[in-house]
């Protein structure tokens, strides 16, 4: 990732240990990635997507799904912010890299047409987003 001596031995430890970080980056891109393929992937067969079991769990309309999960992720954008306004032994710019392929994804995830497996549509406006690493959420549709 050209991070030369920033990367250690320690730091990637403790990326690997799940930091909260890390969890929160996950849930964003979990459930966007569920929001915008759930349809595709039904279409194609797949196992019940995270949107169908939760709407059979909780008894809510495919909508009322979309809206609980975009407000998990915008919850789980404040707290990776708030993480990274901690202190921390994690060097800044490691921290940085992962706000930075959050939103890539988000908007990956978010510009996605019929083919979800295309990431053609987004190259151009995935430029710049390195200079702008604490957003809140902008991706929501």
């Amino acid at each position: 990732m050209g991070m030369g001596e920033i990367v250690t031995k320690d730091n990637f430890d403790w990326v690997t240990s799940n930091p909260k970080i890390m969890s929160f980056s996950n849930l964003m891109v979990r459930f966007k990635d569920d929001i915008k393929t759930h349809k595709f992937e039904r279409k194609r067969g797949h196992a019940a997507s995270a949107i169908e079991c939760y709407m059979k769990q909780h008894g809510v309309s495919e909508e009322q799904v979309y809206s609980e999960f975009y407000k998990q992720v915008e919850n789980a954008w404040l707290d990776l912010n708030q993480e990274c306004l901690k202190p921390t032994a994690i060097p800044m710019p490691i921290l940085t890299r992962i706000v930075n392929l959050s939103q890539a994804l988000g908007v990956i995830y978010t510009t996605l047409a019929l083919d979800p497996f295309s990431l053609i549509p987004c190259y151009d406006q995935m430029d710049g987003f390195h200079h702008y690493p604490l957003h809140p959420p902008f991706w929501k549709e």
